[in-house]
């Protein structure tokens, strides 16, 4: 339950810092790349990248040092040391998040799946491994232990992005006619901020109901640990994933739009309803496991 705390305050915190970043440098990547504009293309990666850097130290910082405070506002003071440990995420996320939005807007999912699946295998590796040996060390510092492994597993994920990247593009365009900074940061931010804004009105609502709920808990008799255990098992994050899916086929209308191929709406049709259905198999797939 420490774990699931402090995993919860990183996701509402990482989401408050990127989100709408990922939409918008997809977006702008699909349309100069199906307009040949290539090396506009690697410069929106880089100024993408040099941003999401800053925003990632920041965030970082702010997340490690801000522990005790984010820790009391959940009202889980043994996570303090868990938020510690995945506070470094913040950064490797922001770093990777470039890149990963780049191949989504050529359509290359190779290189997000590989970093996914291999994200997946260190962090469970990784994770097990820690918690196993602070289990001696109580609770705080098993949940810490067990929690790097997902910083672990970023930093993965992260470097496969980046060497794929490095090696696979096409280096006579990166040093090619620089498009302007300052009008791609304006592209970057009239798409990102709408996003942001109702990012941060969600996890507030978020914040605001973990609290809550767990101080309902409390007042009404049930000890620490019973407030954790039920606060953890009646609500799960684990299903918000599901309404990302919907906007993955942005990138592939952004290129046809961008093509002024505005009457041929059958891909775009077909991108949506294939969206929804994934979708709502996950949502079904969630009610089936709940029961």
């Amino acid at each position: 339950a420490v774990f699931n705390i402090a995993f919860e305050v990183y996701i509402m915190f990482l989401s408050f810092i990127i989100s709408g970043l990922p939409f918008a440098i997809s977006k702008m990547v699909a349309e100069s790349n199906s307009r040949g504009e290539y090396s506009k293309t690697h410069r929106i990666v880089k100024i993408s990248t040099i941003l999401l850097v800053c925003i990632g130290i920041v965030g970082s910082v702010a997340l490690y040092f801000g522990s005790p405070f984010f820790a009391l506002a959940m009202k889980e003071e043994k996570a303090i040391y868990a938020i510690q440990m995945i506070a470094p995420s913040i950064f490797f996320v922001a770093l990777g998040t470039a890149y990963k939005s780049y191949y989504q807007g050529v359509s290359n999912m190779i290189p997000t799946a590989l970093s996914q699946v291999t994200e997946a295998i260190v962090k469970l590796a990784a994770g097990y491994y820690l918690a196993v040996l602070f289990l001696n060390y109580g609770v705080e510092k098993t949940a810490g232990g067990a929690i790097m492994g997902v910083t672990a597993g970023e930093i993965i994920a992260t470097a496969i992005l980046m060497i794929m990247y490095f090696y696979g593009r096409d280096k006579k365009y990166v040093k090619s006619e620089k498009s302007d900074t300052a009008e791609i940061l304006k592209e970057l931010m009239s798409i990102a901020l709408p996003l942001l804004c109702a990012s941060v009105v969600a996890n507030a609502i978020n914040v605001a109901d973990t609290t809550l709920v767990r101080s309902r808990l409390l007042d009404g008799g049930f000890s620490s640990d019973e407030a954790r255990f039920l606060r953890t098992y009646r609500f799960s994050s684990a299903c918000r994933n599901t309404c990302n899916i919907g906007c993955k086929h942005t990138p592939c209308n952004s290129r046809s739009d961008s093509r002024k191929q505005h009457k041929k709406s059958t891909n775009r049709d077909r991108y949506r309803n294939t969206s929804c259905g994934y979708a709502f198999n996950a949502l079904c797939g969630y009610n089936v496991l709940d029961e």
